[in-house]
């Protein structure tokens, strides 16, 4: 049973921007598929070239190009999104492009909580885009060594994760993955980095957790972790 919410390889993520521009009598609208790092190019009918195309996302307009002609080299999911063509003169949409990406997990954001104490437990929690969906199973590995667990995220959740482009900050959506790392499952030797592979049925992605020593001076009973380890991660 799957723990988190399936869906479908392609998802439309755009809700228009309501502005100024009308509806042109002949606007057509196509749905475009792509994969991450695929290109996409995007023509208008010319209007002695005064025409623009507008990028919006998530309710959120995100940039203009002044052509009739454009290329989207290396897409991204940050890419995604509907992208309308509009005359100049009377802000005639006459054009709109839906462009739906998939590819593999892209890892936007971790916080992380270093259990300390008896436990000792190293908790992750990740914000990803994928489409898609992620697998429930990762897999666990210590830098340098061919040992490697896998293991099932303890959960994931259908979320709107926060992204930027061009200074504008947008939703879209994504995945948030927890997972609890006992570092005595993993080797008996002190642990310094760590691999987190995430994968869906496109791909592979891999982020690594540098762990180091830290003890707590702040508490008048003495050094908190003085006799286990503390970690601390870095992305």
């Amino acid at each position: 049973m799957n723990n988190f919410v399936r869906l479908s390889i392609f998802i439309n993520l755009v809700s228009l921007v309501k502005n100024e521009s009308t509806e042109c009598s002949n606007n057509t609208v196509m749905i475009e598929q792509r994969t991450v790092g695929d290109n996409l190019s995007m023509s208008c009918p010319s209007q002695n070239n005064q025409i623009r195309w507008e990028h919006h996302s998530s309710n959120v307009f995100l940039r203009t190009i002044n052509t009739p002609n454009i290329t989207i080299f290396i897409i991204s999911y940050l890419d995604i999104g509907t992208y309308q063509c509009l005359t100049i003169k009377d802000s005639c949409i006459r054009k709109k492009v839906v462009l739906n990406v998939q590819g593999p997990p892209v890892v936007l954001r971790t916080k992380k909580n270093i259990g300390i104490g008896e436990t000792n437990m190293i908790l992750i929690a990740s914000e990803l885009i994928s489409f898609p969906p992620p697998d429930e199973r990762i897999t666990i590995k210590v830098c340098g060594a061919e040992n490697q667990r896998k293991m099932n995220a303890i959960e994931y959740q259908s979320v709107l994760v926060n992204a930027s482009r061009n200074n504008s900050d947008f939703e879209i959506t994504g995945y948030r993955m927890n997972i609890t790392i006992d570092p005595s499952t993993l080797t008996g030797e002190t642990l310094t980095c760590i691999k987190v592979y995430v994968s869906n049925n496109i791909g592979e992605t891999v982020f690594r957790l540098y762990l180091t020593i830290e003890f707590d001076d702040s508490d008048d009973r003495g050094p908190f972790c003085e006799h286990i380890y503390c970690y601390f991660v870095e992305i």
